[in-house]
């Protein structure tokens, strides 16, 4: 949980009560866990979103074959929404 000082003071108690909460049941369940990502940059959503695609025109269109990581551009996730929701 050493990362969470670097979240907003005023969410930092709740995402140590939910941590705690998660800790404790995946304990009891012989699970492990993480946390792969949480705010993203919205350049860094594009890099994700762009993997597994290429520009047609004005449109990213899929390459076959290839691996998709995201379907959310920054626009369309609550990795790039800060505190102020911008």
């Amino acid at each position: 949980m050493k990362h969470l000082d670097f979240l907003h003071p005023a969410f930092r108690p709740l995402a140590r009560s939910v941590l705690s909460h998660v800790t404790h049941f995946t304990e009891l369940a012989d699970c492990k866990w993480y946390i792969a990502s949480s705010w993203r940059s919205p350049e860094k959503q594009m890099q994700l979103y762009r993997k597994g695609r290429k520009r047609v025109g004005i449109d990213w269109v899929r390459i076959p074959g290839s691996h998709v990581v995201t379907n959310a551009t920054p626009n369309k996730t609550p990795h790039c929404v800060t505190i102020d929701g911008n």
